[in-house]
């Protein structure tokens, strides 16, 4: 499993539940949307809810603006994130992880 070292990742109990699961964790940077595609869709789900008039406060909120945002998403929005992939990483290896 790929993620990055964020406190939630690592808390104790997700560390012992994986550990059970014999799940195979990769170290990974944190904050690094450069390697991880993901990180720029939720930086776009986050754009996009931060502009509603009413405020998420908690998680059924969240529920509820996910629900209302998912299907504003465009496929080639996601097409272009998947696509960048080789690019970044490759960028990335260039200049030996630096920016």
């Amino acid at each position: 499993m790929q993620e990055d070292n964020a406190p939630w990742h690592t808390a104790k109990i997700i560390t012992k539940y994986l550990a059970n699961k014999k799940v195979k964790r990769i170290n990974w940077p944190p904050q690094s949307p450069d390697l991880n595609p993901i990180k720029n869709l939720w930086k776009y789900i986050k754009d996009i809810i931060s502009k509603r008039r009413h405020k998420v406060k908690n998680a059924t909120d969240i529920r509820q603006a996910l629900r209302e945002v998912w299907p504003q998403i465009n496929g080639n929005f996601l097409l272009k994130l998947y696509d960048s992939v080789p690019r970044r990483w490759e960028a990335c290896l260039k200049n030996k992880g630096g920016g």
